[in-house]
């Protein structure tokens, strides 16, 4: 979810708008506070009233906007734009089913460690009524797929600036590669004086063996006392970084093949043989994430309550040890994958509707969420691993783009209002006070 949408979900625990016809005050204030309302604006016939200026000046003060109070000429005008835009999208664009909504609500309440009854309280100690706060979930929700569908989606890019933008992106800074291999002789800790010399004349004595030609291989399994002597003494290779800074000046100057001297560090003596040494751009990367699942399938709010219920237990009963994920998924799960125990294969990012994944974005490895919403019902979910795998060519020019019409898109977007507004009948009626 990017941070346009992530604005206006933090602001929905505040505000709500409510359809024409419904004083905003009542959603809002006690019924023995309300103030007489009065239209200061019509927008295409929809009527825009002094309470929710208010409201939404209350709004913007909460979130930090301003120390100040917005004026309420400044927050008519935000509001007329809005407005202009929900008119137009709900010309061009269905609304987005109750199940969506539900599912945005789940994610939200996720993403700020919440479960949905916690949210649904915070909304009603906040003075606001709940139907009132999906009613704008689903208005914001209808303006973030208009800027998609009907705005960014029609930013034209050059070949040229897609090129440069892919350039930039493929830019990574270079990074050295060390692909060491040791022999060890060990000194124990609190050896003696002469323990110590005669081990240093051991590792010499290995020093002028390896430099006589023997295999290191060969020696590094017969005389070094390191773990890795197995493995003919065979470090890896590491970033530069990653290696100790005492064998990283070690071998500084040398050439592939070549030894150190002996360096000594708390383990004992180390002959340090530089394998060889690279440079190299990391590739662009993306995340992977592998999980798993049950899912009870329900629409109602009936349904879900009881699938709710359900999972919880299912949830409490894996956690206890009285089954496994596996076991109930196969058992109870309503998805194809309950055969595999739920498992959903690796999947990339945004290939799950956003309350399923924002669910999994949050989870530690091995943990299991508590019930979350989606359009197709309601879903236990565990994350089994993540890794990072490299993008492909189309993928990085992908990126780009999405790059490039992010950056283009808030003079898209004030072009598209403005181009609203120019074919809009719009009345100004009482000065806000």
């Amino acid at each position: 979810m990017n941070n346009k949408r992530w604005f206006w979900l933090m602001a929905l625990a505040l505000w709500v708008s409510v359809p024409s016809g419904v004083a905003l005050a009542q959603a809002t204030t006690p019924a023995s506070n309300q103030t007489l309302d009065y239209i200061v604006a019509v927008v295409n016939e929809r009527p825009i009233t002094h309470q929710e200026l208010l409201a939404r000046q209350r709004l913007l003060r909460f979130m930090g906007q301003s120390p100040e109070a917005v004026p309420l000429r400044q927050v008519l005008q935000q509001l007329i734009d809005e407005q202009l835009q929900l008119q137009e999208a709900r010309k061009r664009m269905d609304a987005f089913p109750a199940q969506e909504v539900t599912a945005e609500l789940s994610a939200l309440a996720s993403r700020n460690g919440l479960s949905l009854e916690q949210l649904r309280a915070r909304v009603t100690e906040a003075g606001l009524t709940w139907e009132g706060f999906e009613t704008h979930v689903s208005q914001q929700l209808m303006l973030q797929r208009a800027h998609d569908e009907l705005v960014l989606k029609g930013i034209k890019l050059s070949n040229g600036e897609v090129q440069r933008a892919i350039e930039a992106l493929n830019d990574q800074p270079v990074v050295r590669r060390l692909h060491l291999a040791q022999v060890l002789v060990a000194v124990p800790e609190g050896a003696s004086e002469s323990s110590q010399q005669a081990l240093a004349r051991e590792a010499q004595a290995v020093l002028q063996q390896l430099k006589d030609g023997q295999d290191f291989a060969t020696v590094a399994r017969a005389r070094s006392q390191a773990p890795d002597a197995a493995q003919g003494g065979d470090l890896g290779e590491r970033d530069l970084d990653r290696w100790p800074a005492l064998f990283v000046n070690a071998v500084k100057g040398l050439k592939s093949g070549e030894l150190s001297g002996l360096v000594r560090s708390g383990a004992g003596w180390h002959i340090l043989k530089l394998v060889s040494e690279t440079d190299f751009r990391p590739a662009l990367t993306y995340p992977q994430t592998l999980a798993r699942h049950i899912l009870i399938r329900a629409q109602s709010p009936q349904e879900r309550a009881q699938a709710r219920a359900q999972l919880a237990q299912l949830r409490q009963d894996i956690l206890q040890g009285k089954t496994t994920f596996a076991q109930a998924a196969k058992r109870w799960s309503q998805d194809g994958s309950a055969e595999d125990g739920g498992v959903l294969g690796w999947a990339n990012p945004g290939q799950f509707v956003p309350s399923f994944e924002a669910a999994m974005n949050a989870l530690q490895l091995g943990q299991i969420a508590e019930p979350v919403d989606s359009p197709f019902g309601l879903h236990l979910i565990e994350v089994l691993q993540r890794k990072m795998t490299p993008m492909t060519e189309d993928q990085i020019r992908s990126v780009a783009e999405g790059r490039l019409r992010q950056q283009k898109a808030p003079k898209a977007i004030d072009d598209w209002v403005m181009a609203l507004r120019g074919k809009a009948f719009i009345e100004m009626r009482e000065q806000p006070e």
